[in-house]
């Protein structure tokens, strides 16, 4: 089956629209690959203002140290927590009983001391 063109129109074969259409997709192709090149590049470029931002030293306002001893026997307590009351700030004693609070909070503030076989404190 042949085609023919009707008169004052011309025949253009269907292999030129294939190579039109591969031709707009190439250019799509390199579109996209230029838009996500200068987006990598625009937070490459910007990344260094985000970590700027973040870079600030928490607030301490108040800082506390002690120990906590069994109330008979005078001796140190490991692994006892201390803990801010109202506050989810905890920190756990060392081998020789003594804490370090760095934090937020004004003085005054209650401490909840808890250790497993002993009544909680306020």
């Amino acid at each position: 089956m042949q085609n023919f063109a009707k008169a004052g129109e011309s025949y253009v074969p269907a292999l030129n629209y294939t190579v039109i259409s591969t031709t707009v997709v190439f250019t799509l192709q390199k579109l996209i690959y230029t838009v996500y090149f200068v987006l990598i590049v625009s937070l490459i470029a910007l990344f260094p203002l985000f970590t700027l931002a973040q870079d600030h030293q928490p607030l301490i306002n108040s800082t506390l140290t002690g120990r906590v001893l069994d109330e008979k026997t005078k001796e140190a307590l490991p692994g006892v927590l201390v803990q801010i009351k109202g506050t989810t700030h905890k920190v756990a004693t060392d081998d020789k009983g003594r804490f370090n609070f760095k934090t937020g909070q004004k003085f005054p503030y209650t401490l909840i001391i808890s250790f497993i076989g002993y009544e909680k404190s306020d």
